[in-house]
């Protein structure tokens, strides 16, 4: 079983991160994530992050952040922000994170206390039903990253259910980076 043989290397090796590639429909009956990525995201305790590539990573220049409310609780918050911030410098981008008012503040407190070097623009933004003014501003060369919440925890929220479809229907041409702390 891949999936078993997989949780069984990662917990051997203490690895922190999982990076897989998402997942491209044969069939419409197939599911957005795949077989494999679910199965993950159920056995996997460990952040796992889901890539779609639409240009070089190299080459993208802004990353647009979508939180949900209340991630900040999660206890793999901390982490998956080191890494975005890790990402954005090494790539060096522009980043923009959209989220609820309390989780804003929590992200430029947590940013703001490691010293990072990120500079980042904040804006509020609580719609998860309705991505269109989003992908109005997206531009070929961003990687829109969406910080999901695994079912059954504190900032899961039944619109996630409805993720998939929101991102073939507006973001089905740019980058995704689908990030579970």
């Amino acid at each position: 079983n891949v999936v078993s043989g997989i949780s069984h290397t990662i917990k051997e090796n203490a690895v922190s991160d999982l990076v897989i590639g998402l997942h491209r429909k044969a069939r419409l009956t197939e599911s957005f994530y795949g077989k494999l990525s679910t199965d993950l995201l159920a056995a996997v305790e460990r952040q796992i992050m889901i890539y779609r590539a639409t240009i070089p990573l190299n080459t993208v220049r802004h990353l647009r952040v979508l939180l949900p409310r209340k991630v900040e609780f999660e206890p793999g918050f901390a982490h998956a922000m080191h890494r975005l911030e890790l990402l954005a410098g090494q790539i060096s981008c522009a980043v923009d994170v959209y989220s609820g008012k309390e989780t804003l503040t929590a992200l430029k407190a947590y940013w703001q206390g490691k010293a990072a070097t990120l500079t980042a623009c904040y804006r509020e933004y609580v719609s998860w039903t309705d991505f269109l003014p989003l992908a109005h501003d997206s531009r070929p060369d961003d990687l829109i990253v969406f910080v999901c919440a695994r079912r059954g925890t504190l900032s899961h929220h039944s619109y996630m259910d409805r993720l998939p479809d929101q991102i073939e229907r507006y973001f089905s041409a740019r980058g995704i980076l689908l990030l579970y702390p």
